[in-house]
This record gives C-alpha cells, structure tokens and sequence, in this order.
C-alpha cells in the first residue's frame, strides 16, 4: 500500500513539476523579454507529450492508493482530484503546444512576443491556479 502511495505522490510531483516549471520558464523569460534564449533548450525536449502520460498514471496510482487504503472513491476532495488531473494532463499541454509552435517558427524576439506573449501569461495563470487548487485540495481535504 505505501508503495502506491509513493509511486503516486513521485508521478504526481513530476507532472507537475515538468507542467508548472516549463510554464515558469516561459513566463520568466516572457517578462524578462527573452523568449528566444530558452526555446533551443524547451524546443529539444518532447514536454507536451510527457505531461499527459505523467498525470495519467499519477491519477491510477493515485486511485490505487486510495482503493487499497479504502477510502471513499466518491469523497468530495477526491473528485477535485479527479477533474484537476484531466485538466492538467489534458489542457496544459495543449497550452504549450501553441506557445512551442511560434517560438519554433521564429527566433526574433519582438516576433516571439506578438505570437506568444498572451499565449504565456495565459498558460501560467492557468497552470498556478490549478496547481494551487490541487495542493490546497491535498493538503486541506475540503468538504471531508
């Protein structure tokens, strides 16, 4: 049992570790005007197709864990777990896409910025909301 236990909590740290620092990156050199500089490093690494998978098996283990300890499948705290792991295997990587795209397209920094510029903030706001919610729904159990 405690081995699902932690092979939940490993798989969950790192989909959202990989999710919420690329989208960090991008953010931070988005606001520092540098774009270009980090996309032949976030360009090399296969990010929107590794998140999905992470999450996927995170959430199984997850639910693993929670069979074994016998815990309600239905408690409210686990349904938000439920629908914050679909959104984040399922929406964050479909954020980056488009962000990945245009800074693949170009390397000029005032063209990056009219492509993605939104696309970045967007896709940060996103990713700290979620995760937030996510961490606070783990740690604080609501509505249990």
């Amino acid at each position: 049992m405690i081995i699902l236990l932690f092979l939940h909590i490993g798989l969950m740290v790192s989909a959202v570790t990989l999710s919420a620092g690329t989208s960090a990156i991008l953010f931070m050199a988005h606001r520092a005007g540098r774009l270009a500089e980090v996309w032949p490093l976030l360009g090399s690494l296969p990010i929107e197709k590794v998140i999905p998978p992470l999450f996927l098996f995170g959430g199984l283990a997850g639910l693993a864990t929670a069979i074994s300890f016998g815990t309600s499948l239905v408690s409210p705290w686990l349904l938000i777990a439920y629908a914050g792991a679909i959104l984040g295997g399922t929406v964050s990587p479909r954020l980056i896409r488009p962000i990945f795209g245009g800074l693949a397209r170009s390397t000029d920094e005032a063209t990056l910025e009219a492509a993605v510029g939104r696309e970045v903030v967007t896709d940060f706001a996103f990713t700290v909301g979620l995760f937030g919610l996510l961490i606070a729904d783990m740690v604080f159990k609501p509505f249990s």
